[in-house]
């Protein structure tokens, strides 16, 4: 089955950037913002106009890693398009499509590593929250929850981007013994190889 990993963390801390050792057929990436890359590339990439584009990304995609970036604006982007309906079933709907995007990369059958990429909420007890449009997801399915591993981006006091990788009581989680060290290098391909080292290539 397909693997789920969770990038979240604040604009401009380097999750887009991660990518840029990633090459061509190694990754596809879905642009869910429709911002290119902060970086040249040929690594395949595609704008969604719909969840059903992603869904359909999802499904078809045959590269061993695969980048849904900018995944809050799934949501935002149907919240503005949807700001004049009153009443609370459309916030309910839009939980149930993000839902959805989750859904079909668990139930995905072969040995893919998909990352979501995600904005940080702003939450009072300090954890690391993927940002959602209403409650639902957060309070009922816990989107954190339907993965073992959760990492951040961050900006050290010395100018460095790097990724915090070990479990630390802020919502950040990875399997015991998988990394080392609390920090690496902002490198994608450094963390899947990580996550590929540990978990070996799934059988059957």
């Amino acid at each position: 089955m397909a693997r789920l990993v969770l990038v979240i963390s604040q604009s401009g801390t380097g999750k887009s950037s991660s990518m840029r050792n990633l090459k061509k057929g190694e990754a596809s990436v879905v642009l869910a913002s429709g911002k290119e890359l902060p970086f040249r590339s040929d690594i395949a990439t595609m704008v969604p106009k719909s969840y059903p584009d992603v869904i359909n990304a999802i499904e078809k995609a045959t590269a061993p890693i695969v980048v849904i970036d900018d995944a809050n604006y799934l949501m935002s982007f149907e919240e503005m398009s949807r700001v004049t309906e009153i009443g609370y079933a459309k916030f309910t709907q839009m939980a149930q499509n993000m839902f959805k995007i989750f859904k079909a990369i668990i139930d995905k059958e072969g040995d893919q590593t998909f990352y979501v990429m995600a904005h940080a909420a702003d939450t009072e007890d300090g954890m690391i929250r993927f940002k959602t449009t209403g409650k639902m997801l957060s309070d009922k399915i816990v989107l954190e929850g339907l993965t073992n591993i959760l990492i951040t981006n961050e900006i050290t006091a010395d100018g460095e981007f790097v990724f915090n990788v070990k479990t630390d009581g802020t919502g950040v989680k990875t399997p015991l013994g998988m990394f080392k060290e609390d920090q690496i290098p902002n490198d994608l391909k450094v963390v899947d190889k990580a996550i590929k080292d540990y978990y070996g290539p799934q059988k059957g």
